[in-house]
């Protein structure tokens, strides 16, 4: 495997938010981008779509989230 080049990276998507994220999910399927920080929200992007806005929020959290992850059950990515 080649080693990375960090100075040959390229941003392709940016996600102005107004709060730290610490943890990210991305689903490659879709296209569907999961942040969560220390504002105890889980928001979900559409990467592909042309407004960098969230799709929805979960709000449930009462302490910011460190991490997430996805798993996939059937046709569904949860």
């Amino acid at each position: 495997m080649p080693a990375i080049d960090p100075s040959k990276a390229k941003s392709t998507h940016l996600i102005t938010y107004g709060t730290t994220f610490y943890a990210q999910a991305l689903d490659p399927t879709t296209g569907k981008f999961y942040v969560a920080g220390d504002d105890t929200v889980v928001s979900l992007f559409d990467l592909l779509a042309q407004k960098k806005e969230p799709l929805s929020k979960w709000t449930k959290h009462d302490n910011y989230i460190s991490t997430l992850s996805l798993r996939k059950t059937g046709d569904k990515t949860e």
